[in-house]
């Protein structure tokens, strides 16, 4: 499992994913910052790619140009890649969605509605219950992609790739509780997906 860091400098908030995703594999998962992608020769060895938050804005031109090259390697992989937040909406950049600043900034547990049967989902209600955190959302849905689930504050809360194992999802499954544990269902789906 690769982890893509897209924040800028070292943040916390990259340990919460990276703790998640040992927890659920047993294994520490391998962080590159996505400064150093196209140095990096071996991300296709990896099973599976998940792309960080970050506390960047894809609606500024000179932010996109940053992620550029990450941006290409998106829409070029066929790896199973989950993009939360952020990663989110850089998927929707790369296959050519705009992204929209939002007057206020959403933080907190939300419940969010499920549109389609998915195996990201598996064994998990029509209506879940995960961590939101962002100002920004994806405008509209790609041309070949999959509306997967909505919420009342952000139409396009999660999305997938009608071909690709590409998954993009607003919210941030790697923040759970015990009492609100979908998020962890949908990074050990996920991960299960991939490893076929």
């Amino acid at each position: 499992m690769l982890v893509v860091d897209n924040y800028e400098k070292a943040d916390w908030r990259l340990s919460e994913i990276t703790d998640s995703v040992q927890q659920i594999l047993e294994t520490e998962p391998y962080v590159i910052s996505f400064k150093n992608l196209e140095y990096h020769h071996t991300v296709d060895e990896f099973d599976a790619v998940l792309l960080s938050g970050s506390d960047k804005s894809l609606t500024q031109a000179s932010i996109l140009e940053r992620y550029s090259k990450l941006i290409l390697y998106v829409k070029s992989s066929d790896r199973p890649l989950l993009g939360i937040c952020f990663g989110h909406q850089l998927i929707a950049s790369a296959f050519d969605s705009r992204i929209a600043r939002l007057a206020k900034t959403f933080k907190g547990f939300s419940y969010i509605d499920l549109l389609v049967d998915d195996p990201i989902f598996s064994e998990l209600p029509k209506r879940i219950r995960v961590f939101e955190s962002h100002s920004n959302v994806v405008v509209r849905l790609m041309p070949g992609f999959i509306h997967l689930a909505r919420s009342e504050d952000c139409e396009i809360e999660a999305f997938r790739h009608n071909t690709k194992p590409v998954y993009g999802v607003q919210f941030h499954p790697e923040r759970y509780d015990k009492e609100n544990l979908h998020g962890r269902r949908i990074i050990s789906n996920f991960l299960r997906l991939a490893s076929r």
